[in-house]
């Protein structure tokens, strides 16, 4: 019988903290290499942006962006999934950027069973020299 107790505590330590270490889990995720690709435009260069994406049957959109933090050049590309099956869990994003700092946003769009859209957003800042 005591055995059993100390077999039901073990169990139950196990499920909180698997619960716990899901609960922290990311649904997207944005990075880049600190080394950018120069281009034959002059002042820019080519930004390589990597997004890691929880796949999901209900994901629907998924948009990444660079917004220069001067209020000035933006671009952005956004990818839909027509069904959770074909989601890849990394992308591989390139933008060719001037001269400037931008914030490079990830944000994956979820519909939820009552047709409400969840966000989940990650974002980094990226200086161009």
């Amino acid at each position: 019988m005591r055995q059993m107790k100390h077999v039901a505590l073990l169990v139950s330590v196990f499920f909180v903290f698997t619960v716990a270490v899901a609960a922290e889990k990311s649904q997207v995720a944005i990075s880049t290499s600190s080394r950018f690709l120069p281009t034959s435009f002059g002042q820019s260069a080519n930004v390589r942006l990597i997004v890691r994406m929880e796949k999901h049957d209900r994901n629907w959109e998924l948009e990444v962006s660079c917004d220069g933090l001067d209020g000035g050049f933006r671009t952005s590309t956004t990818k839909s999934f027509w069904s959770g099956n074909k989601q890849a869990s990394i992308y591989d994003v390139g933008f060719a950027l001037q001269s400037a700092s931008y914030l490079c946003e990830a944000v994956l769009m979820r519909k939820q069973e009552d047709g409400k859209v969840e966000k989940f957003t990650s974002s980094l800042e990226v200086t161009v020299h």
